[in-house]
């Protein structure tokens, strides 16, 4: 199995951001498997968070693939959070939260996607592009546990069409 990443660097950033739907372009998933932890760093305390992988079906159109609500209440400062998220190559990583704020650069980055309030699941929204900015999440898990396991996973991009995540349709 080889390790996988998705996601900015967890890192204390020039700004914040927080209640609504974040999700990173930059840093695309490189490799086929199951996500296990997420490294996240808040400069105020986090509240109800969900955590998705997201699946780019073109522009700035995005459909979740998998998601996660992740219990707890998180202090400013760096995290490491376990989660159970299927992600295929080319997938996003992305999150919202009802309170509290990441850490977020407004330049200097490869870009990121939002949209006011939750999307998490999501089938073919639109959302606004960032184009070089950033915020601190980042997924780590591996190849070859997950991903294209037992329950196939739908990975097209027509329109109206469900996917097949390992919890079932997301519709």
């Amino acid at each position: 199995m080889a390790v996988i990443t998705v996601g900015a660097a967890p890192i204390n950033r020039s700004g914040s951001y927080g209640a609504r739907t974040m999700v990173d372009k930059g840093y695309p998933a490189d490799g086929d498997g199951r996500l296990t932890e997420a490294q996240i760093y808040v400069t105020s305390t986090l509240n109800n968070l969900e955590i998705a992988t997201f699946i780019g079906e073109g522009g700035n159109v995005l459909s979740t693939r998998d998601n996660e609500a992740i219990a707890g209440t998180y202090a400013a400062g760096y995290h490491e959070l376990v989660i159970d998220l299927d992600v295929m190559t080319g997938d996003h990583i992305g999150s919202y939260t009802t309170s509290g704020y990441f850490d977020y650069d407004a330049s200097g980055e490869l870009g990121s996607w939002g949209k006011a309030g939750d999307n998490i699941p999501c089938t073919e929204v639109t959302f606004s592009l960032s184009s070089d900015d950033a915020y601190s999440l980042r997924g780590i898990g591996a190849t070859g546990n997950g991903g294209g396991g037992s329950i196939p996973l739908y990975s097209g991009g027509f329109a109206g069409a469900n996917r097949l995540n390992r919890r079932g349709w997301n519709k």
